[in-house]
């Protein structure tokens, strides 16, 4: 691409008729030339500028969980930001999505726990009720005490 100067997309004709006549519309709006890599610069600015506060409502439930735990990492122990919301019983082995069983994980702990999964276990911790609600006992996956310091390869 750098060595040739130029740039090939793969689409189809409807997306390239419609692209073609965008660039259409921001020529003649601009009242000059435009080339082509202006005129998809200038359309992702447009698309940012149009929907960027949609950005700010998108609560995922990646993000609902990391704000419940604070952005921390829930491993005893570990200080780290959270970066995943993690399941604490697998979907593979019938964990659900639900928000009781996810936790917020480091990448650190994350790794060490698909690396030694089987030598994972779980440690009960009561979690505030909702109001009105009975308290709630859920897990946190913790290291074993025989693997605490040791390299998550090893």
């Amino acid at each position: 691409m750098c060595a040739r100067g130029r740039f090939n997309v793969w689409m189809p004709e409807s997306i390239a008729a419609l692209l073609k006549g965008a660039c259409r519309a921001l020529r003649a709006a601009a009242k000059r030339w435009m080339w082509a890599e202006d005129c998809l610069v200038a359309l992702a600015e447009h698309f940012i500028e149009t929907y960027k506060h949609l950005l700010a409502w998108a609560k995922t439930l990646q993000r609902r969980i990391r704000a419940r735990d604070r952005h921390v990492c829930q491993v005893p122990g570990c200080s780290r930001a959270a970066v995943h919301a993690h399941h604490i019983n697998p979907r593979s082995q019938g964990g659900t999505d639900d928000e009781w069983n996810l936790i917020s994980l480091c990448a650190l702990c994350r790794a060490r726990h698909k690396a030694h999964y089987a030598e994972w276990w779980i440690m009960p911790r009561a979690i505030a009720p909702p109001v009105g609600g009975d308290l709630v006992l859920r897990g946190i996956i913790r290291a074993p005490p025989g693997r605490r310091g040791a390299s998550p390869l090893a």
